[in-house]
């Protein structure tokens, strides 16, 4: 009998144990949500790189309390200014610098030249309906047509595999839904805090009142 249980457990675990390990199969071109700006881009998921990129220009290293930040824009033609227009917009973050990271230059015949520097931050972005801070070194995508590429760090912390034949299998809805619920969060968090400090207020004026009574 207790052999039975032990045998039985041992395939409940095991069976958890490869749920735990099934990945989700995406197209290899697919819509994320940049945050916190919600700006939609199409990433290209790419087994082949290793680290992932984004378009970015106006980049500006600074020091900040002893640790450097990072300025920069994220741009490309996908960001509309307006629907009715071709003009492309810029969105600015302001983010930690978490590292240097050397790529190879394929294009470059100098031995010098053959490695381009590029900043690396951790970028946040909702994908899937889950939010995730991804490493991702910044670069000029413009010549190429997707402004985020996505490589194989990214893509195992997504919990992904690449269907080649596929693109757009997911829906944003999702990642719209839970930032919705995450600042109603905000704003229910902010009224109790205001809540609480008009109640504080009150408690003072009231004990300072009675204080003046006793006194008399």
């Amino acid at each position: 009998m207790i052999k039975k249980c032990l045998t039985a457990m041992g395939i409940i675990l095991a069976a958890g144990s490869v749920m735990a390990n099934i990945k989700t199969g995406y197209g290899y071109v697919e819509q994320i949500l940049l945050l916190p700006s919600q700006t939609i881009l199409e990433a290209k998921l790419d087994t082949g790189a290793g680290i992932s990129s984004i378009s970015v220009t106006n980049i500006y290293i600074y020091d900040k309390d002893g640790q450097n930040y990072i300025r920069f824009d994220v741009m490309h033609e996908m960001i509309k200014d307006d629907e009715k227009t071709d003009k492309s917009r810029k969105k600015s973050y302001d983010l930690p610098l978490k590292r240097d990271m050397k790529i190879k230059n394929r294009l470059s015949e100098n031995i010098e030249e053959r490695y381009d520097e590029r900043p690396v931050v951790d970028m946040p972005i909702c994908f899937d309906g889950k939010i995730y801070n991804i490493e991702m070194n910044l670069t000029d995508r413009s010549r190429f047509k997707y402004p985020v590429l996505l490589g194989r760090k990214a893509l195992i912390k997504l919990n992904a595999v690449v269907d080649p034949g596929q693109k757009f299998t997911i829906n944003l809805d999702d990642c719209i839904k839970l930032l919705e619920k995450e600042n109603e969060k905000i704003k229910q968090k902010s009224k109790d805090a205001s809540t609480n400090k008009v109640q504080k207020i009150e408690t003072t004026i009231d004990s300072e009142k009675l204080k003046e009574e006793e006194t008399n």
